[in-house]
């Protein structure tokens, strides 16, 4: 079926892509830089113009060129802080806006629909939820009935909706068997190595099943600091808040994650009121394809002229909006003397007095526990005695501990008494909980490098863990065991 010749602007088929296009690019506003989505809103709305007769000259081809290469210079300038992914869906979205400037002739269209297919595809990189699924399907099937118009301008639109919801329904059954049968095998370069693992971050704690740490001299990112340094014992780079603890691996709490997409949902966010002294600094960090952030002690944005989008979490963290593909750089400002009780506590007491479901987990633990709570009253006092207990018990650090499959907590601090800072930090969270104190592990880095005045490296083999407890006149209180075995560490 030959399409009928008439003006591509004047057509229904175009102003439909062009809404569709509009649509998928707000809903990729977290990767996009606000210049480029006001391009792309821009072409939509001088598209629709056109369509509609108020205004029909298109801009002239040199305007549009000279216009390209304004952008990829703008893009090439900012593809150092944005990433290279980031970059090349920003470039895909101009590429798109462009088109929809110069849209004459069918091959503009086919090219135009098949960036929007692109960034579909796009979509699904940043937004994986049930909802978000839905809504990009309804937008390819958007795509579809206007190219279906193209081709048959004669016929209703719900005609072609109709022929597209069959022939939709019709592939159904095939697409469900195709996904039963057909092997999901992970790609190659992520098959995971059982029983070693590299010093560094993961959003996942299990020490008792790691049975060797190996080094990594690999940079895990730079510091530049605008001013005074903090001392060296300041210097805790917190990534990752985990609250969720099974008996043997600690984890983020999937009730903190609800809150955050529920913060998500209502577009705000957890803004920590600071106040005393400062740190300002610039943090590169490296790429390591998720979200979290580095920043010491209450840390908020220094500005909002970077071109990474963070959140504020109630646990302190700090978040991308989008994974961190290369390398990106933002600036924060920290307070040493802020106190971390601002957040709400009902939920943090919920999550962080948790005990595992296993109420047989860690028998040994639950005795010593409850006879340090039996003879100490105060929650300080409890934490003094298991800090005490490690220096007693002439507990030692190590890189290679011994596999603890079963009960790791009681296999660290009965048996073996030798470990590594996860080891440390996890056996006294755990512990202070069956005290009746709310405890949690937080990973990050811990020190770093002076190898120029005001820059700090930080590295792989500095990642660390330590726990934070819950003091109701101070808020959340940092505590690290690993220092009463191995001083030299911290």
């Amino acid at each position: 079926m030959q399409p009928i010749e008439k003006p591509i602007r004047s057509q229904l088929a175009s102003a439909l892509i062009a809404a569709v296009f509009c649509v998928l690019s707000i809903s990729l506003y977290a990767p996009l830089m606000i210049w480029v989505l006001l391009i792309a809103l821009c072409a939509t709305g001088m598209r629709l113009v056109m369509y509609f007769g108020w205004y029909q000259p298109v801009p002239s081809g040199r305007t549009v060129n000279l216009l390209a290469v304004l952008c990829c210079v703008c893009l090439a300038w900012f593809s150092l802080q944005i990433g290279l992914l980031i970059t090349m869906v920003n470039l895909l979205v101009l590429a798109g806006a462009l088109k929809l400037m110069v849209l004459n002739r069918p091959r503009d269209l086919f090219h135009l629909f098949c960036t929007s297919l692109f960034l579909v595809g796009v979509g699904f990189t940043f937004h994986q939820s049930v909802l978000m699924t839905l809504f990009y399907c309804l937008l390819t099937l958007a795509l579809l009935v206007a190219l279906g118009r193209y081709f048959a301008p004669s016929q209703h639109l719900s005609w072609h909706a109709k022929r597209l919801l069959i022939m939709s329904l019709q592939a159904l059954p095939i697409t469900l068997i195709l996904f039963v049968i057909v092997p999901k095998l992970p790609p190659l370069w992520k098959m995971p190595v059982p029983n070693t693992t590299e010093t560094g971050l993961s959003d996942t704690v299990a020490p008792g099943d790691i049975a060797n740490l190996t080094r990594s001299t690999e940079l895990a990112f730079r510091a530049t600091f605008e001013g005074a340094m903090p001392e060296p014992a300041e210097r805790y780079w917190r990534a990752i808040t985990l609250e969720q603890f099974d008996g043997k691996e600690w984890t983020v709490s999937t009730l903190r994650k609800q809150v955050r997409q529920q913060y998500q949902y209502l577009d705000s966010e957890f803004s920590p009121r600071v106040s005393g002294s400062w740190w300002q600094y610039e943090v590169i960090a490296e790429p390591t394809n998720n979200h979290w952030l580095f920043g010491i002690a209450v840390a908020v944005p220094a500005d909002h002229s970077s071109n990474i989008a963070i959140r504020q979490t109630a646990d302190y963290q700090l978040l991308s909006a989008t994974p961190l593909t290369s390398k990106r750089a933002y600036r924060l400002r920290s307070y040493p003397d802020t106190a971390k009780n601002q957040s709400l506590f009902s939920l943090d007491q919920r999550i962080n007095l948790q005990l595992p479901a296993n109420t047989g987990s860690n028998p040994q633990t639950q005795r010593w526990a409850a006879e340090i709570a039996a003879n100490n009253a105060t929650a300080q006092d409890r934490i003094n005695a298991v800090m005490n207990y490690f220096v007693a018990q002439n507990f030692r650090y190590t890189l290679t501990p011994p596999p603890m499959p079963s009960h790791p907590v009681d296999d660290f601090l009965f048996n073996h008494r030798e470990g590594f800072c996860a080891h440390y930090a996890s056996a006294m969270a755990y512990s202070l909980r069956l005290m009746g104190i709310p405890s949690r592990m937080v990973a990050g880095y811990h020190g770093g490098e002076t190898l120029q005045p005001a820059v700090l490296s930080v590295y792989q083999y500095d990642a660390h863990a330590w726990l934070e407890a819950w003091f109701d006149n101070r808020g959340w209180v940092r505590f690290d065991p690993t220092a009463m075995a191995a001083p030299q560490r911290i």
